[in-house]
């Protein structure tokens, strides 16, 4: 029987041997193709990166100048937002409460980038105006009978609101929206405008929110030939007085989004003139004003308005519609939670740092992180530090589903419009980024039927003006495609064979 046992224990040594040398066969093969991709991509002198491994295991299939650092864009998001997961927990929720002191009202901002979302709201079959009017009613119906004054209680955060790596001539655009701890309808003005009858004259517009005490200079004309070229601007030194510039020719589809400044502010007074109505307050007089930095905590008083938004609606718009309020608002908020400090970018970034340190090892040291979504241009990480990070969030069942469900994916949305002439066989689940100079995509390639996975990270820098960002995209797209048919090729995962015994 001894004898008997140690040949079938030689034997499956054998077996197993023959398994690694035909997986380590099968990787270098893809290695192969991808080289191959690289090498027909013309991409000039970019900077590329390539880290694809199994999703399952960790192996490495591809590695090319994978330990070099690259700047991110957003692909900084899947830290920002895994390491949400992990701790904030999949049940985490943000909550903005409307506080009873008194004959006060304290709005205790939670850091919420959803709130008055007005994708989130279109979702819900609801305008902004209905969204304000519910909480006004919430706040009567609770018994509140006058109003003297409304306290923007945004301290959750500190208030240094605009990150400094930001591009300076950008801050007016929606992507570099302010980072408060009371956000609200992402931080912008929509700015709606219309052609005027006459060539010259200034378009028609209306915004949302609108108030009396919103005020848009309208700058722009009207013009019957050439396209449409809008912008527009908050008035420095002005709490909500904004500037509309440029030619319109027909309107656009979309309004023209500029950022507001101080959002919490905007949300109480829209908030004091809705009680004003319901006779809690004087319409437009309530004032509206923020406690000091070192002022008494908010109060312990009674709840009369709450609003809820769980963590998977902040994942998805954070790595779906790659909204950076959405990422540093997670940044923040992890900064908040952990140490129990208002959250900044510094201990947001410490915390993430931290995750990856305890999941990566090693590997995590060569993470510059400044930001949460990527904007900021002095962020850095290497295609193997991602595909990695990828896999340790695939492997853990706590997180896995939800965290590949926030992800853009070739069944629906962008990312299906890009691989439309593609012939996958299996699910991408990805996330784009994009900053001046700088094209990537990370995710995974998913075979349900097999039960294997890929994650992968492409990073593309530095990439000469004579080349196209589409041939850029198109190197991602041929490297995804790959690892598509080798992941195709793959058996199935086989269960556990139970041990001599057993």
């Amino acid at each position: 029987m001894r004898s008997t046992l140690r040949r079938a224990g030689g034997f499956t040594a054998m077996v197993s041997a023959l398994v690694v040398s035909a997986a380590s066969a099968l990787a270098q093969s893809l290695e192969r193709e991808v080289q191959s991709v690289l090498a027909q991509a013309r991409l000039g002198s970019a900077q590329v990166g390539v880290s694809v491994q199994d999703a399952g295991t960790g192996e490495p299939l591809v590695a090319i100048s994978e330990r070099a650092a690259f700047a991110p864009a957003s692909n900084l998001k899947l830290l920002t937002s895994g390491t949400a997961l992990f701790v904030l927990g999949k049940d985490f929720e943000f909550r903005t409460r409307i506080v009873r002191d008194g004959d006060r009202l304290v709005i205790v901002g939670a850091g919420d980038p959803a709130l008055a979302d007005p994708k989130l709201l279109a979702k819900m079959g609801m305008t902004l105006d209905q969204f304000l009017d519910r909480i006004a009613a919430s706040i009567k119906d609770a018994g509140v009978a006058q109003v003297r004054e409304i306290v923007v209680d945004d301290r959750v955060f500190d208030r240094d609101t605009v990150h400094p790596a930001w591009p300076k001539n950008q801050l007016n655009l929606w992507y570099c929206a302010p980072v408060t701890g009371l956000n609200f309808h992402t931080n912008v003005l929509e700015i709606y405008p219309a052609a005027a009858q006459r060539a010259g004259n200034a378009p028609n517009v209306r915004t949302v929110p609108s108030a009396r005490w919103i005020e848009l200079v309208n700058r722009a004309r009207t013009v019957s030939a050439g396209s449409t070229s809008l912008w527009a601007a908050q008035e420095s030194g002005a709490d909500f007085r904004f500037s509309l510039y440029g030619e319109l020719r027909a309107a656009p589809e979309a309004p023209i989004e500029v950022t507001v400044r101080d959002p919490g502010l905007l949300f109480a007074r829209l908030i004091a003139d809705r009680l004003g109505k319901l006779g809690l307050g004087v319409a437009g007089a309530t004032p509206a004003v923020r406690p000091a930095a070192d002022a008494e905590p908010a109060p312990n008083g009674p709840t009369v308005a709450l609003v809820r938004t769980p963590i998977t609606e902040v994942l998805d718009r954070c790595n779906t519609d790659s909204q950076n309020l959405y990422a540093e608002a997670l940044l923040k908020r992890l900064g908040n939670v952990v140490t129990g400090q208002p959250g900044s970018w510094s201990n947001g970034s410490t915390v993430v740092r931290m995750q990856v340190s305890e999941k990566l090892g090693p590997e995590a040291g060569e993470l510059v992180m400044t930001d949460g979504s990527g904007l900021a241009r002095d962020n850095r990480v290497t295609p193997a530090m991602l595909a990695s990070w990828l896999g340790v969030l695939y492997r853990d069942p706590a997180v896995s589903p939800l965290f590949i469900k926030s992800m853009a994916s070739s069944a629906e949305g962008r990312l299906r419009q890009r691989f439309k002439d593609k012939k996958l066989t299996n699910e991408i689940h990805a996330k784009t980024g994009f900053i001046r100079g700088s094209l990537c995509l990370s995710g995974y390639v998913i075979n349900p039927s097999t039960g294997r996975a890929a994650a992968f990270s492409i990073l593309v820098n530095n990439y000469p003006d004579s080349v196209p960002a589409s041939r850029v995209k198109e190197f991602h797209d041929d490297v995804v495609f790959a690892v598509d048919r080798w992941l195709s090729r793959q058996p199935a995962l086989q269960a556990t064979a139970p041990a001599l015994g057993g």
